[in-house]
């Protein structure tokens, strides 16, 4: 599934925009839009995995895995913020360009 989320992000590079401010916008979008989906995919399996275990998903999910997935969670919010901001940064600067 994750595949399918980089190939659309991917594919926003094969456009052939116009001008390079539609491609940057292109490849934010993309990536946004990619790493959104991800988020939601993380947090929407956890609680579905330990509501069918009950009680016993403590026992069979060590600790260990349960830090990782929480960092790769961290991880993601924080590239989110990243594309975000720097997709906001791009249209200041396309919109100086402009005057």
């Amino acid at each position: 599934m994750l595949g399918m989320y980089l190939t659309t992000a991917v594919n926003f590079l094969a456009n052939t925009p116009k001008t390079m401010s539609e491609d940057m916008t292109g490849i934010w979008t993309g990536l946004s839009s990619a790493l959104w989906k991800v988020k939601e995919d993380i947090t929407n399996i956890l609680p579905e995995i330990m509501v069918f275990l009950g009680d016993t998903w403590i026992i069979l999910i060590p600790p260990l895995l349960m830090i990782v997935l929480f960092y790769l969670m961290k991880v993601i919010c924080i590239l989110m913020e990243l594309v975000l901001t720097m997709r906001k940064k791009f249209i200041v600067v396309k919109y100086r360009e402009l005057f």
